[in-house]
């Protein structure tokens, strides 16, 4: 590898990578990795059951030998638990999965309370990760709180993976704009805390709703970076502009990921990123904003002209 085959920016890849019998072989998760150490990306988030997998110890291997930083979602199975101590040495963040903690319509604590047991006597302080979903809003007030009752340093609120082969979420589960409305009047009533821990808020219209007063935190925000600083890989190895948008910029097992980079097909993406649609035309946050989250809005409006769901219109 020379100088030109490496990426133009630095790349942020997701990797959803489930429990064995689904997805790729393991000489297939090997040549995946070994094409993004080759990549020299920076960091690589491993999504799904990824230690539940027999390989994990050696796709991750390969990524760690290029000094990339792995973080790996847990859902906190036996079998996930089981592999961790043979492997916390190739993990620099455990995201432990909130969605199996809310039960019967409130979070349970003390499920929760003895997973994060474990996890520290493991010598693992995890950062708490929960997709915000229309039906989930509701608990952010309560996981916060929850967060600096048990000293736990982050909480994390992903973007919603509704294009891939792993996990789905239809428009019916996307949060819109008048259920933002009705989270940030619940957030204020709510949330009293002075210490909070480090919150990681994808989401535009939910981090200035949480994040007020920090603006500026943001002010080196320049839209949406899917197929620039951000790409997705599906369980079939196949790459993605992000993991909210299904179009495939190609194969992993086939060619190169700078080659890739390089190819038409993800410049077309950033021409899309770069026009404004139709419905954000004349917004005054326009240079703000830039759109919100892209990839939802595309993939739910097919002509590219409509907005992000949790936005209720030009401001």
């Amino acid at each position: 590898m020379n100088d030109s085959d490496l990426l133009d920016a630095p790349v942020r890849l997701t990797w959803d990578i489930p429990d064995n019998g689904r997805g790729l072989t393991g000489p297939e998760l090997l040549t995946v990795a070994r094409r993004i150490a080759d990549a020299q990306v920076f960091y690589v988030t491993l999504e799904g059951t990824p230690l539940a997998h027999a390989a994990f110890k050696d796709f991750s291997g390969i990524l760690k030998a290029s000094h990339c930083k792995i973080f790996v979602a847990c859902r906190g199975t036996s079998k996930e638990l089981i592999r961790l101590p043979q492997v916390t040495d190739l993990i620099d963040q455990l995201l432990l999965d909130l969605s199996g903690y809310i039960d019967s319509d409130e979070l349970d604590h003390k499920s929760l309370d003895k997973m994060i047991g474990d996890l520290r006597a493991l010598d693992v302080d995890p950062t708490l990760s929960l997709v915000p979903l229309k039906q989930n809003l509701k608990y952010i007030p309560e996981i916060i709180s929850y967060c600096a009752s048990r000293l736990i340093p982050c909480f994390r609120l992903p973007n919603a993976d509704i294009g891939d082969s792993f996990r789905k979420y239809s428009k019916v589960d996307l949060p819109t704009w008048e259920d933002l409305l009705g989270f940030r009047d619940y957030w204020v009533g709510q949330n009293q805390l002075k210490q909070q821990p480090k919150l990681e808020i994808h989401d535009r219209f939910i981090w200035e709703i949480m994040t007020p007063d920090i603006e500026q935190s943001r002010a080196a925000y320049i839209g949406c970076q899917a197929a620039n600083s951000l790409g997705h890989i599906d369980i079939f190895g196949r790459i993605h502009p992000c993991a909210a948008w299904p179009t495939v910029l190609g194969s992993l097992l086939q060619d190169e990921l700078f080659d890739i980079w390089d190819s038409p097909q993800r410049l077309r993406v950033r021409d899309q990123i770069a026009a404004t649609p139709n419905e954000c035309s004349g917004c005054d946050d326009w240079s703000c904003c830039f759109g919100g989250c892209r990839g939802l809005s595309i993939s739910l409006h097919p002509d590219g002209q409509g907005r992000d769901l949790m936005c209720k219109g030009s401001r």
